[in-house]
């Protein structure tokens, strides 16, 4: 029969004190696992919504360029912005079909943010 005075046995304070500190470090290794993985997300956010309004910025300078070009060819500013306004429809009504496709990408590439390990 074992004995509580016997050596052989662990110290159940302290091992209740080392399941305590497991606890907290591995609840602190998810917390830090997750403000990486938010921190990537957010940034990479961040990054695309400055990339985009940047390019909006440069696609309505050309698109400018684009009716004054079109304007001259067919001698009229009124039916040139109108040919460049088909033109974006005709690119929206492309896109709106393959937004799945889109949808997919977006999907994949957060999971991989999201879930990658330093491992990786």
């Amino acid at each position: 029969m074992i004995k509580p005075s016997d050596p052989d046995l662990p110290n159940l304070d302290q091992l209740d004190k080392d399941v305590a500190e497991y606890v907290r470090m591995r609840t602190d290794s998810i917390k830090l696992a997750l403000v990486e993985g938010l921190s990537l997300v957010i940034g990479k956010g961040m990054s695309l919504v400055i990339a985009i309004i940047i390019c909006l910025g440069a696609l309505m300078v050309l698109s400018v360029a684009l009716v004054l070009l079109v304007s001259v060819w067919v001698n009229s500013y009124i039916l040139g912005a109108v040919i460049v306004g088909v033109f974006y429809l005709i690119m929206a009504l492309v896109v709106w079909l393959l937004r799945i496709k889109f949808v997919d990408k977006m999907v994949g590439m957060f999971s991989r943010i999201i879930f990658s390990s330093n491992d990786d």
